[in-house]
C-alpha cells in the first residue's frame, strides 16, 4: 500500500498540488539560474548567430508569420527584426481548452561584434525561419594627417 502526503496543515498532497508545487519550484530554479535564456517566444523569437568566413549568419525562429509579415532593418552594429502584426482574434464560438500558438507584433534587435557593409545584407524567409547573411565593414585605412600652422 502507497503512503500517502500530508501538507504542513495535515490536510492531503493531492496531485493537483503536487503538480502546482513543481511548476513553482521550476519557476523559481529558472528564474533563478537560467533567466537569461529563457524568452517568450511570442514577443521575442529565438536567433542565432553564427559567423563562417567572414559571413554573419542570422537566424530567427519565425513559425506561423508570412514573409510579408517580418521586416529587417540595419543599423551600424545592430540588426533589427521586426513585426507589426495583430495580436489574432480568435472566433467567439470557438471554445479553447488550451491556447498557446499566439502571434504577436515584436521587436528583436541582435548587436553584432561590428559595423556591418549594408550591399551584403541578403534576408530569405522559408519554413518559418528567416535567414540574413551579411559581411562586416571593411575597416579604413589609416591615413598619416600632415598637421598645419
Amino acid at each position: 500500500m502507497a503512503s500517502s502526503l500530508q501538507t504542513s496543515n495535515g490536510s492531503k498532497a493531492t496531485p493537483a498540488t503536487l503538480t502546482s508545487m513543481r511548476r513553482a519550484m521550476d519557476s523559481i530554479f529558472d528564474t533563478m539560474f537560467f533567466s537569461e535564456v529563457h524568452f517568450d517566444v511570442a514577443t521575442n523569437p529565438p536567433v542565432n548567430l553564427s559567423e563562417n568566413d567572414g559571413t554573419y549568419t542570422l537566424e530567427c525562429s519565425l513559425p506561423g508569420y508570412r514573409k510579408e509579415d517580418v521586416e529587417v532593418e540595419a543599423r551600424g552594429d545592430a540588426i533589427t527584426i521586426t513585426s507589426s502584426i495583430r495580436r489574432e482574434e480568435h472566433e467567439e464560438k470557438r471554445r479553447y481548452h488550451r491556447h498557446e500558438i499566439e502571434r504577436r507584433a515584436f521587436a528583436r534587435t541582435v548587436a553584432l561584434s561590428g559595423e556591418i557593409d549594408p550591399d551584403t545584407i541578403k534576408a530569405s524567409f522559408q519554413d518559418g525561419l528567416l535567414q540574413v547573411t551579411m559581411r562586416p565593414s571593411k575597416p579604413v585605412a589609416s591615413k598619416s594627417i600632415q598637421i598645419s600652422g
